[in-house]
């Protein structure tokens, strides 16, 4: 290498590591600019308004495509009335796709209908609370809120950590309150959406590289490349789901208190009418939780609990695994069907009692 290559390698060494108030003064510019970007560009318009894709890590950054789907659909003004379905995983993986329910929808009704996915992974019902808030008013139709004996027996601890680390990046009264109203302390607002969400963009620095790339193509089918449990593995998740149930005894009615404010807020917002639907549960899974002396237990009071609390607030409630007749095969896990024919099947039977609903919204208060 010539003496004039080295002296340029040094020199340039010499600038990358060695500090100087040039490279300070540089920095900080640069810096101070980026969060003024951030600051003044990443406002709720903006992730209403563009693609979902370009604020996703990946394909199954759920939270993300959630967040801005219901920025959009709180913003979207159709003259078409929507269906709304509000849960975890597995109601997404067990509705064969928005465009196929709206399809049938519209067979029976006979009115054209929109279906808004709104699930993603573990979602609680804390959040749930928030995305209908966020909705309420906006939207008419149809909220179908997905209930299970594991969702209810969420402890409060649980909610402590998504208030301080929310997975969504919305501003909620409902999700406010229910904060003060468990005395959790809530984090200090600035009135910016940047600021007040900075995890929620953190966690995804590579989503900047979508610019350029394009927009992420989300997938609300997961569970199909999923691999199906081993028995070793089968036998944690027992473990798991009978850790989980067991605590239904203890945090089940404080749970239940929640959905029901949820129920009252989309009530008094109008242009809503409420179904509780029953989550999907393998039928090994349901046989596990039964052969356990204190999961039956804990399961038996759930299913008393979620039918009275059905009652009380007048809302029809659907348990349709054993009509939609899913089978074991037709699940990757617990929880999760990988079977398009079955989730083709349950769609249509969720559809059918959807649209009865539609129809007559008296009709029974249990399918």
């Amino acid at each position: 290498m010539n003496r004039p290559s080295r002296r340029w390698l040094s020199e340039l060494a010499a600038g990358a590591f060695h500090p100087s108030l040039p490279a300070l003064v540089g920095t900080v510019l640069v810096a101070a600019v980026l969060l003024l970007s951030c600051v003044t560009l990443l406002t709720q318009d903006l992730l209403a308004g563009a693609d979902c894709g370009y604020f996703m890590a990946d394909w199954k950054d759920d939270y993300a495509y959630l967040t801005c789907t219901v920025l959009q659909a709180a913003r979207t003004d159709s003259p078409k009335p929507a269906i709304a379905l509000i849960g975890a995983s597995a109601l997404r993986e067990s509705i064969a796709g928005a465009d196929y329910l709206a399809g049938l929808m519209t067979e029976g009704p006979g009115r054209e209908f929109r279906v808004l996915p709104l699930t993603a992974a573990g979602l609680t019902h804390w959040e749930a609370a928030a995305i209908a808030d966020r909705i309420a008013g906006r939207v008419q139709g149809m909220v179908v809120l997905e209930v299970s004996p594991g969702k209810m027996a969420l402890p409060q601890g649980f909610f402590e950590d998504l208030v301080r680390q929310p997975r969504l990046a919305l501003d909620s009264a409902a999700f406010d309150e229910e904060a003060r109203l468990a005395g959790i302390a809530l984090p200090r607002r600035t009135g910016n959406f940047f600021l007040d969400h900075h995890g929620f963009f953190s966690a995804r620095p590579w989503a900047v590289l979508n610019l350029v790339k394009g927009p992420v193509v989300p997938g609300l089918h997961q569970a199909r490349t999923w691999r199906v449990l081993s028995e070793d593995e089968w036998a944690n998740a027992e473990a798991s789901l009978r850790r989980r149930i067991g605590g239904y005894t203890e945090n089940g009615p404080r749970n239940f208190e929640v959905m029901g404010r949820t129920i009252a807020r989309l009530r008094d917002a109008g242009g809503f009418q409420v179904v509780l639907l029953e989550s999907v549960r393998n039928p090994r899974a349901d046989r596990i939780m039964r052969d356990s002396p204190e999961c039956s237990k804990a399961l038996t009071m759930y299913e008393n609990d979620v039918r009275t609390h059905a009652e009380t607030w007048g809302v029809p409630y659907l348990d349709i695994t054993a009509e939609a007749e899913l089978a074991p095969g037709e699940f990757i896990d617990t929880s999760h069907i990988w079977d398009t024919d079955a989730a083709k099947r349950y769609t249509r039977v969720l559809a059918a009692h959807l649209a009865a609903f539609m129809k007559n919204p008296q009709t029974g208060r249990e399918g």
